[in-house]
């Protein structure tokens, strides 16, 4: 009897495991992928801190910007025209000075890794973007052949949250804003909010130019940073985009920059720059 009745269970129970293993299946799993290919969330053409490949250079000092890096969706989920996903992220900035002995030295170079959380609604068309990173900046090999006296204060560190709301007035206009704040920041005297805003607008020019959309951009930023005071910074940014964010995109640009210096090592300097250069993502 007792045998009878346990195996009754069991079976009951590996029945309802299997009902809910289909209702997982079909409404859950289903709507989850694992290393979906493309992120939810693009990187902003106009703000420094992203994730992606390029190279600038700056005619007025000779110098060059290097942008290395990636950031990956892990694990997407999708539901009705709603998106949210899980990520990481690794990049970095290297400022490359004149060409030496047929190399590139590099003065300093900041480098960042973490994890983003994302999400998309498609019917209101806005997105959200929520990371974690820390941030260490170095000087290198090219900064003792400047044989420059400049030393920080203090070496630069920050472990801070970013998180970014982005709003689409149409396809090729959105605005959005950045709120950043710091974990664990040296010089602690730096350990204050920092916030950004801007826009970015595109239009077409070729809507089948080697197979990919060709648009036009203008894109700003404004930056409030304390150094350790708080000043303003501007970020405007010209060029062509190749691409769409459906594929892999080519930007190739002209930006003019005013405010603290852009590598961590050299924070509190006030320069004002432009350059010319391309953005792969």
């Amino acid at each position: 009897m007792f045998f009878n009745k346990t195996k009754m269970i069991f079976n009951k129970s590996v029945f309802y495991s299997f009902l809910i293993f289909i209702f997982l299946n079909t409404f859950l799993f289903s709507q989850i992928k694992l290393l979906p290919g493309k992120n939810i969330f693009q990187p902003i053409t106009a703000n420094y801190n992203e994730s992606r490949i390029g190279l600038a250079y700056y005619p007025k000092t000779g110098y060059f910007k290097v942008d290395a890096g990636k950031s990956f969706d892990l694990i997407t989920y999708k539901s009705n025209l709603k998106y949210y996903s899980f990520g990481t992220e690794f990049f970095m900035h290297g400022l490359g000075l004149n060409i030496k002995e047929k190399r590139l030295p590099i003065d300093a170079a900041d480098g960042y890794f973490g994890v983003n959380f994302n999400y998309k609604d498609s019917l209101k068309f806005f997105n959200v973007r929520l990371r974690v990173l820390h941030n260490s900046a170095h000087f290198v090999d090219g900064h003792i052949e400047r044989k420059i006296n400049y030393q920080p204060k203090e070496n630069y560190v920050n472990d801070f949250f970013d998180f970014t709301f982005q709003k689409y007035l149409t396809n090729n206009f959105y605005l959005y804003s950045i709120i950043n704040y710091p974990i664990i920041i040296h010089p602690k005297e730096l350990h204050k909010l920092n916030l950004s805003f801007g826009f970015e607008l595109l239009e077409n020019i070729f809507n089948n130019f080697w197979n990919n959309e060709n648009k036009i951009f203008f894109a700003y930023q404004f930056n409030l940073l304390p150094i350790p005071k708080y000043i303003g910074s501007n970020h405007i940014m010209t060029g062509i985009n190749f691409g769409n964010e459906k594929t892999n995109q080519l930007k190739i640009y002209f930006s003019f920059y005013n405010g603290e210096k852009l590598f961590k090592q050299y924070y509190g300097i006030k320069v004002s720059e432009y350059s010319f250069g391309f953005y792969i993502e």
